[in-house]
């Protein structure tokens, strides 16, 4: 299958989302969330772990900055759990909806074909072509609309946070 012909399959499936706009808005959204909530955890990671390892007298101060900062990363992964957990149950309903239209759109294909062919072919063929076959598209396009939303947000927040960090690196690294 030639990129084109990618490219064509590709549109016709988010075709199949074209009704539920404002889910993939907020998939976008919370998968931006979500990388920056990383970004900002593993920032405070680095901290902690600085501010332990400089500190030879921990005192009450550190030890209590130490702690705040902990409970500040405890909270950003929850944070990050969570929303990723909701992030992943839209796109489940989003790829049932999908299926459902996907579902309506074989059977009215297969009002429209001949009795002849019904005749011809086997029952149990038609069953799992209009049945398991969409079952089994529907459970891939999970992974797949999850990982086609999230997946380049990921690589922008990782160019990114590595141009902050160190913007020759990174221009060397590309």
């Amino acid at each position: 299958m030639s990129k084109k012909d990618n490219f064509k399959e590709t549109i016709k499936i988010i075709k199949f989302f074209k009704e539920d706009p404002l889910i993939l808005i907020f998939h976008i959204f919370v998968g931006f969330l979500c990388s920056a909530l990383v970004i900002v955890s593993s920032y405070f990671v680095g901290e902690t772990i600085n501010l332990a390892t400089t500190s030879i007298n921990l005192n009450t101060k550190e030890f209590l900055k130490i702690l705040y900062a902990s409970l500040i990363i405890i909270s950003l992964y929850t944070t990050y759990w969570l929303l990723n957990t909701k992030l992943l149950i839209w796109t489940i309903k989003l790829s049932y909806r999908s299926g459902s239209r996907i579902r309506y759109a074989i059977f009215t294909k297969l009002l429209n074909i001949p009795i002849s062919y019904i005749d011809k072919s086997k029952l149990g063929e038609l069953m799992s072509r209009t049945t398991n076959d969409v079952d089994m598209m529907i459970a891939n396009m999970v992974q797949v609309v999850f990982g086609f939303f999230t997946s380049p947000i990921i690589i922008f927040s990782i160019l990114v946070t590595n141009f902050i960090i160190s913007p020759l690196l990174s221009v060397v690294a590309l």
